[in-house]
């Protein structure tokens, strides 16, 4: 009985060309209650503000400035592509909230902060998300270790934060 090396040596010369299988990468998401990410942003708003299990309220009569950090831990290095948070308005009246978004630490990377605005509608249960994106608010670089800082109207709330991460998972 004959056997034959050529299917083994093709085998052999196949996976040498073939070179190493391509990366894979997924998008992680990192989604909070308000409470474990925000507090007030100074003593004098606490007053205002009272954090409960699913919120971060704004209970007062005036606005108050709420502060909003998400861990660089949480994303393994990798930075955000994406950033948001949450409101819900229980005044009865429309309301407008200011953000001031950050990207990374003060002191190892200073970079201007992205200021945006949402028109909340009157009363409502379903939450109103305000944002940035890696892609059409930085240039397409990711977030690394970002913050928010957010002036809070009376009887405005944050209900959650969330952010959008790639995580490497192998090839």
């Amino acid at each position: 009985m004959v056997r034959s090396t050529i299917p083994l040596a093709t085998l052999t010369i196949g996976l040498a060309l073939a070179g190493p299988a391509d990366a894979l990468t997924v998008t992680r998401s990192y989604f909070s209650h308000g409470t474990a990410n925000c507090q007030a942003a100074l003593p004098v708003y606490d007053g205002n503000i009272r954090k409960r299990p699913k919120a971060v309220a704004n209970e007062g009569t005036s606005s108050a400035f709420v502060t909003c950090d998400f861990d660089s831990i949480s994303n393994a290095g990798t930075g955000f592509s994406q950033i948001n948070i949450f409101f819900i308005n229980r005044s009865g009246v429309a309301k407008t909230v200011n953000c001031a978004f950050v990207n990374g630490i003060y002191n190892i990377t200073h970079s201007p902060s992205l200021v945006k605005s949402v028109v909340l509608p009157t009363t409502s249960t379903n939450p109103t998300a305000l944002g940035v994106s890696a892609g059409a608010d930085n240039a397409g670089a990711n977030f690394s270790a970002p913050a928010v800082s957010c002036e809070l109207p009376a009887g405005v709330e944050i209900g959650a934060v969330s952010g959008n991460y790639p995580e490497f998972v192998g090839s």
